[in-house]
């Protein structure tokens, strides 16, 4: 054996194709395992990825959310975003709430709207110091402001308790240009969600029993059954406008 050892070193060592066969050989191996490693190292770090990936959505989303102040000074945008993680989820009831790993500590507090990549989720309607309850779409009691994406028409986004996957915008005047598949956004007239944060698209439609206003049945493009991350909208001029319609309301 000893002299078997020596007899393939001088093989490798003076006869060039023998030569390449074992650093062909050595190369393989070496590449296969440094490819492992390699994929180790990317799986290790998908927490760091996915991290930095929501960071960098959520700044896009404050960006957007800000698009129509771009004339204020960037420390005046009146909505910041706040990413936060869902720790509890209901959706099989008719009132269906989601508890939130963001708090009063961290600056959410009551009538803050809610959001995810895919569209809005809900309404913060209580908030500890370290957790909040968001009031779900998937809510009888829910009620948004929402329009035609293509038109100025805005009505109440509802839910009928039945379908998770859909929801309902009321209040639209029989005078409105429908089709199925126009997309259905937040209409901007309140101040918990910016305009225009999709939120899905016209699966039916039909006019109410008094034949004055349609009911359209909106499919979500969110899948309200499997959330994770979703960011807060913190609307800094929230207080004032508050203010503003509660004395319009009182005279």
């Amino acid at each position: 054996m000893f002299y078997l050892s020596i007899a393939i070193g001088l093989s490798i060592q003076y006869r060039s194709f023998h030569q390449a066969k074992y650093l062909n050989s050595s190369w393989a191996l070496s590449g296969g395992i440094f490819s492992k490693v390699a994929q180790l190292d990317q799986y290790l770090n998908l927490d760091q990825t996915n991290q930095l990936l929501i960071e960098e959505n959520k700044l896009l989303k404050q960006q957007l959310y800000n698009i129509k102040y771009t004339s204020r000074d960037s420390l005046s945008f009146p909505f910041e975003v706040i990413e936060t993680e869902v720790v509890k989820n209901s959706y099989r009831l008719n009132r269906n709430y989601l508890t939130i790993s963001a708090g009063t500590d961290d600056g959410v507090t009551q009538d803050m709207g809610v959001t995810n990549p895919l569209g809005i989720v809900g309404i913060i309607e209580k908030s500890s110091a370290h957790y909040s309850t968001v009031q779900s779409i998937l809510n009888v009691r829910s009620r948004i402001n929402a329009k035609i994406a293509s038109s100025e028409y805005f009505g109440s986004l509802i839910w009928d308790g039945n379908d998770p996957t859909i929801v309902q915008l009321i209040d639209i005047p029989n005078v409105a240009q429908i089709q199925k598949g126009d997309r259905i956004v937040t209409g901007g007239m309140s101040s918990i969600f910016p305009e225009g944060i999709p939120i899905g698209s016209v699966s039916s439609f039909e006019l109410n029993k008094a034949q004055s206003d349609y009911i359209i049945n909106v499919k979500l493009f969110n899948d309200l059954r499997a959330l994770r991350t979703t960011y807060v909208i913190v609307n800094k001029d929230q207080k004032e406008v508050q203010q503003l319609d509660s004395i319009s309301e009182s005279r």
